[in-house]
């Protein structure tokens, strides 16, 4: 918004030290969310990507990239961070020229909304993903330090209130100024929006070419946009186990574009840890495979499986002896006994729960598939 011709009085209004102090905060947000964004786009891009920041499983910045909570309408939360921090900035730049100390109220609105977004996020990593972000809990910094600030500023142009109301009368003063800038602002936010690539949402392919990926914390293979999703509810160390994961994969292979396969814990099993730690490098569905193999054979192990598919063991061993692999195994129980499953495997198809052999003809039926002779039901 244009400044309004100013005195030295003017200039050297109460609020103008605590302004620049809040723009220069505006510039180290920028650079966090900078960092942040490059980071998200680099865990995306390369499986074997490790940021200075992923420490440990409790302090690591990779994976809460990867986590469907790093996306907020659309768009990478980092993102919507640069978004903001420019826009503050820019507000608090024009403050410093100009009259009555704006825009103090309008910068404490905004800063306000930034802390109750990082209260927001920090709930849910402490909570949901059990991993801490160090660049995430910088700029939740930044956003305290500039409602701070902000706060400051509007106390000495007469408190909060006082200080919103004069920036409002000042834009309704300006409102054609104020009406352009709110639509550059969002066609400038639309345009952002609509070309930022989603390289987040493009799947990578799995064991048999088939896309795979993760939705509510259950990793899935199969159609990107599927007819039929399957949930299989399954663990190891059983005969049952093995076949029914043989068998949904080869009706899978019968129609790739169709069905989606889901897989859920069903049993508090250390190959059942292993395998969702093996999600956290990626390699979710090929450890299952070669886990399954090996129980064919005998015992399996799940570093040697690792190995075998790429992941690493040392890694893999961690994660699995860690609390948050075994809270990931119980909340798959948990929900699993809300949905009446007692025993691995079962099938579920929106809602209801079957046995292995009746789902599988379910599954067959809405994919137009005739149900399979007895004698096809053991796959290898």
């Amino acid at each position: 918004m244009r400044a309004e011709p100013v005195s030295p009085a003017d200039v050297n209004h109460p609020a103008r030290g605590p302004l620049l102090v809040f723009a220069v905060l505006c510039l180290a947000g920028l650079a966090v969310a900078g960092d942040l964004t490059l980071i998200h786009t680099r865990v995306h891009a390369s499986e074997s990507y490790r940021s200075f920041c992923s420490i440990s499983e409790a302090v690591n910045c990779d994976s809460v990239a990867r986590s469907r909570w790093s996306i907020f309408l659309g768009l990478p939360v980092s993102v919507w961070g640069l978004v903001g921090y420019a826009l503050m900035g820019a507000l608090a730049a024009t403050g410093l020229s100009a009259r009555r100390g704006w825009p103090s109220g309008l910068l404490l609105l905004l800063s306000g909304a930034a802390v109750g977004g990082s209260v927001a996020l920090a709930l849910v990593s402490k909570l949901v993903l059990h991993s801490w972000c160090i660049l995430c809990m910088a700029s939740w910094t930044v956003n305290l330090l500039l409602f701070a600030t902000a706060l400051v500023a509007a106390r000495r142009l007469g408190g909060p209130g006082s200080a919103l109301r004069q920036d409002l009368s000042a834009a309704w003063r300006r409102r054609r100024e104020a009406a352009l800038a709110l639509v550059v602002l969002a066609a400038g936010v639309g345009a952002l929006w609509t070309r930022y690539p989603r390289y987040w949402q493009e799947a990578r392919t799995g064991p048999g070419g088939h896309r795979v990926g993760e939705e509510h914390g259950a990793p899935w293979i199969g159609a990107a946009h599927p007819k039929v999703t399957v949930t299989l509810w399954n663990g190891h160390a059983c005969e049952d186990c093995g076949a029914a994961h043989r068998r949904l994969r080869r009706l899978l292979g019968e129609h790739p574009e169709a069905l989606r396969v889901v897989h859920r814990a069903a049993s508090d099993d250390p190959l059942e840890r292993a395998a969702w730690c093996a999600g956290r490098q990626e390699r979710f569905w090929e450890l299952e495979d070669a886990l399954y193999r090996a129980e064919e054979d005998g015992v399996a192990d799940p570093r040697v499986a690792a190995v075998r598919v790429g992941a690493d063991p040392d890694a893999l061993s961690r994660c699995a002896g860690s609390g948050k692999a075994a809270r990931a195994v119980e909340d798959d129980l948990r929900l699993g006994r809300a949905h009446g499953v007692t025993a691995p495997p079962a099938l579920e198809l929106d809602g209801k729960v079957y046995g292995v052999d009746d789902g599988v003809a379910e599954v067959e039926r809405r994919l137009g598939k005739a149900p399979a002779a007895a004698g096809d039901l053991w796959l290898r």
